[in-house]
């Protein structure tokens, strides 16, 4: 599960502002996004990404925004693994294989 929501540089826009300010007014718990944990592991253009601490503001940001009225925010780390794009990595891809 994830949104194609966060600008190129990986900061929230005034469009997922406006959706998660949504979503924290309707659900008792809120999943955010997949966020990418390492720099290899990122699936697509938009993916919200925890790779240091210039990270956390964005990310602090949308938890807050969740839990304004008292939603529960949970952010979902992941890793793309053999399904992620070497376009943003310039890596090899890491992940289990059938090889």
């Amino acid at each position: 599960m994830s949104l194609f929501a966060s600008d190129i540089n990986k900061v929230i826009t005034d469009e997922e502002r406006d959706f998660l300010k949504v979503r924290g007014k309707r659900y008792g718990l809120y999943i955010l996004g997949a966020t990418s944990v390492t720099q290899d592991a990122i699936a697509f253009i938009g993916q919200p990404v925890s790779l240091s601490e210039k990270d956390i503001p964005a990310l602090a940001e949308k938890a807050k925004l969740i839990k304004v009225n008292g939603t529960l925010a949970i952010n979902q780390l992941q890793h793309a693994g053999v399904l992620a794009s070497t376009e943003f990595s310039k890596k090899p891809v890491v992940g289990p294989s059938a090889e």
